[in-house]
């Protein structure tokens, strides 16, 4: 409850110009959800960089919900218990932690793609040692790596995204 109290009042001391809508979004008229859809998909076409963005969050975050169920087997398989689904998880939210210095530094460098890169394979590498290897010590760093490597990717992704789409559009495009 204290936290809701806390954020109300973060919004409350908020300058007003920063609760006004972009320019022009009042007004646009919302015809339908195609139409919304039609919009934003030109919005996402019209910046070659948009459409690899959204794939790789796409990827990130199915992996993260792959995640949330293979790490009761992983767990398992490692004999750690009831536990070790928490351990896990546990590591992947440390690893994001971790990662949070390194995706403020990626965001704001100029080269988004190489970060993606990066963060990408950040995922992957551990991604195949979490799956074949046998050890906890190697399944828990595996999984902070992967969490470090998928917070790069939303950070990255998302700041780029604002960045380049018009901001009247953007709720449409992604």
């Amino acid at each position: 409850g204290a936290t809701f109290l806390v954020g109300a009042a973060v919004v409350a001391a908020l300058p007003r110009d920063a609760l006004r809508r972009p320019a022009g979004a009042a007004d646009e008229l919302h015809a339908s959800i195609r139409s919304d859809l039609a919009v934003g998909w030109r919005a996402l076409r019209a910046h070659p960089d948009a459409l690899p963005l959204v794939g790789a969050e796409i990827v990130s975050s199915a992996v993260y919900g792959a995640l949330t169920v293979l790490f009761v087997l992983v767990g398992q398989r490692l004999g750690l218990g009831a536990a070790g689904y928490g351990y896990l998880l546990s590591a992947l939210g440390v690893g994001a932690v971790l990662g949070a210095g390194v995706a403020h530094r990626a965001a704001a460098a100029g080269r988004p793609r190489r970060a993606l890169i990066a963060a990408a394979a950040a995922i992957g590498v551990p991604l195949t040692l979490l799956a074949l290897g046998n050890s906890v010590a190697a399944a828990l760093v595996a999984a902070a790596a992967i969490g470090a490597g998928q917070l790069v990717t939303e950070v990255v992704c998302d700041t780029t995204l604002q960045r380049s789409l018009d901001p009247t559009v953007f709720a449409r495009a992604y």
